[in-house]
């Protein structure tokens, strides 16, 4: 119960621009909450909006290692399939190791997730929602 609180102030945190504070309180979840992939989403997201590039990349490879592993297990949530959550997250980390001049690690996330939203017809949910 107490991760629902804490990640309901670290959205409220992120959308009010209060990007710390809701690291701060994503990173409480993390701890009662270990391995959720959506936390360390938003965790990438709130340190992208603080210019920390390499903690986002970091955040946003535990969110993808962890979907890629229960997708092995046969994990899906309602008719989406893996891969609808994996396209945002490789995207955003494409975009980050390109801001830190990674060009072919980006090049590489880059071909990953169009590879993967060709496969699900293009339909992508963004796992974070921030």
């Amino acid at each position: 119960m107490a991760d629902g609180l804490y990640h309901h102030r670290a959205l409220a945190h992120y959308e009010s621009g209060c990007y710390e504070k809701a690291i701060e309180d994503w990173l409480q979840v993390l701890k009662l909450e270990q391995g959720d992939p959506f936390t360390h989403g938003s965790l990438g997201d709130a340190y992208e909006k603080l210019g920390a590039f390499e903690q986002a990349c970091a955040m946003y490879s535990q969110a993808i290692d962890t979907i890629s592993s229960l997708e092995k297990s046969g994990w899906h949530i309602k008719d989406a399939r893996p891969a609808n959550f994996l396209v945002p997250l490789y995207t955003k980390r494409a975009q980050d190791l390109k801001h830190l001049g990674r060009e072919a690690a980006s090049e590489e996330d880059q071909r990953k997730a169009n590879s993967l939203e060709s496969s699900i017809g293009g339909w992508v949910t963004d796992p974070t929602n921030t």
